[in-house]
């Protein structure tokens, strides 16, 4: 990843983080990011809300875990990691 960081890339990993875990570089580039652009931080925690929601609505729907798999997939193949 370069030195010239942009919003594009800070939410493009503030989404891969929901799914999986972003390495060190991503980590310090993204928190350093975020420390400086008020936008990106309001995004990071709209995206974590709206995960806690999601969970909870899981907890009272159960979704076949091939169907959960297929959608996990998807995400991945659109976020492109």
């Amino acid at each position: 990843m370069s030195e010239l960081f942009n919003c594009l890339e800070a939410t493009r990993l503030i989404s891969k983080g929901q799914h999986v875990h972003l390495s060190l570089s991503e980590t310090t580039l993204l928190n350093n990011h975020i420390l400086l652009c008020g936008c990106c931080q309001g995004f990071k925690k709209d995206i974590e809300f709206v995960k806690e929601k999601l969970s909870q609505i899981n907890q009272n729907y159960t979704l076949d875990p091939k169907v959960k798999e297929e959608i996990a997939v998807k995400i991945a193949t659109q976020l492109d990691y």
